[in-house]
């Protein structure tokens, strides 16, 4: 499946708690998934 996941921030490098769970939602859903990672950077 594609999924374009859009987030607030760039999740790297994840030390902060926002930044950590955009990172690890996105490395879990990008195993089994096409992952497009759209950034309001």
């Amino acid at each position: 499946m594609k999924i374009l996941f859009l987030a607030n921030r760039f999740p790297y490098p994840p030390y902060r708690g926002d930044k950590l769970k955009i990172f690890n939602l996105a490395k879990q859903l990008s195993v089994r998934h096409e992952l497009y990672l759209v950034t309001f950077y």
